[in-house]
């Protein structure tokens, strides 16, 4: 009989195996790329981190319907 905790090793180990081959080519294309493509990739991300809150607030309040007076 197995113990939750061999069950909940099992998946894990599952889930990394399955999650290696993604980060090993990510990080691939990573190293691999040029140091512009990263830094505009990296202002990209900044941007979005800062734009992307509001602006699904904003459409997430239209959505709510009418609130009252």
């Amino acid at each position: 009989m197995e113990t939750i905790a061999d069950v909940l090793q099992q998946q894990t180990a599952k889930v990394i195996d399955g999650a290696k081959p993604i980060a090993s080519a990510t990080v691939e294309t990573i190293t691999s790329s040029d140091p512009s493509v990263i830094v505009v990739s990296a202002g990209a991300i900044f941007l979005a981190n800062l734009l992307l809150p509001p602006v699904w607030s904003m459409i997430s309040y239209n959505f709510r319907g009418y609130q009252g007076k």
